[in-house]
């Protein structure tokens, strides 16, 4: 059940900083938490973790990587079963349903830049585990409260909006095992105090989310990992919905429960999620793809937002949201230890990535390729990366990643379009990677 949020309940987790006051303005301009670092946000660190972190903790790294590869397929029952099925399933608001399989509602032909739908395509190329299921089971108007209430009714929205999903496509909620979690408060009113004096909606929003957790636990039992997802930039709209800095706070909330889980507070009620420390309440938490960045200003992560992403109402997702959203999911599963073992099949998952010496780019796969291709670089020493596609005249087609990347190996799918979001022609293509000490190109073939 959702508990009241004390300032202490959050506080404790980041003692020792220095306040500063800032009103609560929706068009202030804000560093994402992600390129925040150790920087202060009022009073609170950035970062995904603690420390002013991106990377998780060694400790919950490890098990969350072990879970992963305990992951396998499983029967409508729930048991094992090497014909069974493993099913990855999203949680949440309208926005999440649009960006992981409806598509935008103002373009239809939207469906197949959704993060569903480019997953399945590299799965027809044998590049995504055959036996993955990825199911839709946010919904329209299904807010945090919502999921959160307790005990979950699996006969009555929002729980019945995944089950009936499910049962759709064949499956039962026995058979879930990770799940993707982006939902909010609707309509706040209460941002985070400039002294840290109150937590506002993100903090209820820290509670809500710990009660999804644990509900998640009930619906799915089987349920191993669960990673959660802030808000894209909401400073273009005055729709009381969702807007800014709600949109960036919820940011907080993620961090907030996931660090709650990680050092075993219970400031928002048990989380356990290790057999051996006591009985299971909750799947492992982490981050998912963090997607906030400040308009048109690109985030650490390469990502940036337009007014032209969104809608009539400037909230819910158009065309070049779904497709921006739709890819970050794709890299993010892509990428992640925790994901790859059950996501991926053997041909974007080897058991160990040697560390490279240099920098390189590896030979994209498939190739030729027809619609998506995953390229793979890895980098030596954290710092700045610029990967690019030009077509055989040498004119530049798409970039695909420009900002700081840690060192570390990386796929990233490309579906053939430009810039625009248009689909390019058959032909020859380079792609080119820059690093701090690297510049290196490939060539890759697109047939239609």
């Amino acid at each position: 059940m959702v508990k009241a949020v004390t300032v202490a309940a959050i506080s404790a987790f980041f003692a020792g900083t220095v306040a500063y006051t800032q009103v609560c303005n929706p068009q202030t301009p804000i560093q994402s938490i992600y390129d925040l670092g150790t920087g202060l946000y009022k009073t609170f660190e950035g970062g995904l973790y603690e420390g002013g972190s991106n990377t998780r903790p060694p400790a919950h790294e490890a098990a969350g990587v072990a879970i992963a590869r305990s992951i396998g397929p499983l029967s409508t029952n729930g048991v094992p079963d090497p014909s069974g099925d493993v099913v990855l399933i999203s949680i949440g608001v309208s926005n999440m349903s649009h960006e992981w399989g409806a598509g935008a509602t103002d373009d239809t032909s939207s469906v197949k830049l959704t993060f569903t739908a480019k997953a399945e395509t590299l799965q027809s190329q044998g590049l995504i585990n055959s036996q993955l299921r990825i199911i839709d089971g946010a919904g329209s108007g299904l807010v945090a409260g919502d999921w959160a209430a307790f005990p979950p009714d699996t006969n009555g929205r929002p729980w019945s909006v995944p089950i009936t999903r499910l049962q759709a496509a064949g499956l039962t909620r026995f058979q879930v095992q990770i799940a993707c979690v982006k939902t909010v408060n609707a309509n706040p009113t209460e941002c985070i105090a400039g002294d840290g004096s109150s937590t506002g909606d993100a903090g209820v929003l820290t509670a809500y989310y710990a009660d999804i957790a644990r509900n998640l636990m009930t619906v799915f039992p089987n349920i191993k990992l669960a990673y959660f997802v802030s808000r894209i930039y909401a400073g273009y709209t005055t729709n009381p919905l969702n807007p800014e800095p709600y949109a960036y706070e919820s940011g907080f909330a993620v961090k907030w429960v996931v660090t709650s889980q990680i050092n075993r507070t219970n400031e928002f009620g048990d989380l356990n999620f290790d057999p051996d420390a006591d009985r299971v309440v909750a799947p492992w938490l982490a981050w998912g793809a963090y997607l906030w960045a400040n308009g048109e200003t690109p985030n650490g992560l390469g990502i940036s937002w337009s007014i032209g992403d969104y809608r009539a109402d400037l909230t819910h997702p158009s065309t070049g949201a779904v497709d921006k959203v739709g890819t970050a999911f794709l890299e993010f599963f892509l990428n992640d230890s925790t994901t790859q073992p059950w996501f991926c099949a053997d041909a974007c998952a080897p058991a160990e990535i040697p560390v490279p010496a240099t920098d390189a780019l590896s030979p994209n796969y498939p190739n030729p390729f027809n619609p998506m291709t995953i390229i793979e670089y890895s980098t030596v020493e954290d710092g700045h990366v610029e990967l690019y596609i030009y077509d055989v005249r040498g004119r530049h087609v798409l970039t695909l990643v420009r900002g700081p990347r840690a060192a570390s190996t990386y796929r990233v799918p490309w579906n053939g379009t430009n810039e625009s979001g248009n689909p390019v022609g058959t032909g020859l293509y380079f792609y080119r990677l820059i690093t701090d000490h690297s510049d290196i190109s490939r060539k890759m073939i697109l047939v239609r």
